[in-house]
């Protein structure tokens, strides 16, 4: 006789030996872990709203994934786009400061 029962088919045990972390998703499905930005693969059938707290599930195994409602999410990597700063062709003008003429009554 067996002192352990065999687990049910509908629960992946790697999801359960992993390390979770909280973190929120940003309106575009972004999130931060360790200083790196996943974004979360959802289908349209049940996809994560805006900043929604969500389990990160981290694990040698399958790498990062979300888990959000009892359903896991894939990830992937993703690099935020940087900040194009406008290049303005005329050169920049320089400001005069205003000097009353020598006649002006404050002086």
């Amino acid at each position: 006789m067996s002192a352990y029962r065999p687990i049910p088919e509908n629960i992946d045990i790697a999801h359960i030996l992993c390390v979770k972390h909280k973190r929120s998703v940003d309106n575009g499905g972004v999130f931060s872990f360790y200083n790196r930005h996943f974004k979360v693969i959802c289908d349209d059938a049940s996809p994560i709203p805006p900043r929604a707290k969500v389990d990160v599930l981290a694990s040698p195994v399958f790498g990062v994934k979300v888990q959000y409602n009892d359903t896991v999410f894939d990830t992937l990597p993703f690099v935020k786009p940087k900040k194009v700063q406008k290049t303005e062709s005329t050169p920049k003008k320089e400001k005069k400061t205003y000097r009353p003429p020598d006649t002006h009554y404050y002086k």
